[in-house]
């Protein structure tokens, strides 16, 4: 987390650009393109039938992981596209 100070508008902002950038970085999403709309309307996620591999698996959860904490501290407005992806931890899609 980073603190600024600015004395002159007598403010303080506090941001998670840090982290973020980190878990891009770790994640290898920093190419990713911005987006205004974090979910399309009516997009139906399912139930993977087949079983993911352990290594996929478990760098979904470490992701979905990442993102549930940035939407608990920082970011309420990804909470519910998190908890969408959340659901699925178990079994990839």
């Amino acid at each position: 987390m980073e603190i600024k100070l600015d004395y002159k508008e007598q403010s303080v902002h506090i941001n998670q650009n840090k982290y973020l950038n980190s878990l891009l970085k770790r994640f290898n999403k920093k190419d990713l393109n911005l987006v205004t709309t974090l979910v399309e309307a009516r997009v139906r996620l399912d139930k993977a039938t087949n079983i993911a591999n352990k290594n996929d698996l478990q760098l979904y959860q470490q992701q979905v992981s990442s993102l549930i904490y940035l939407a608990t501290k920082m970011r309420p407005n990804i909470a519910y596209v998190v908890n969408r992806c959340a659901r699925y931890m178990s079994n990839l899609d």
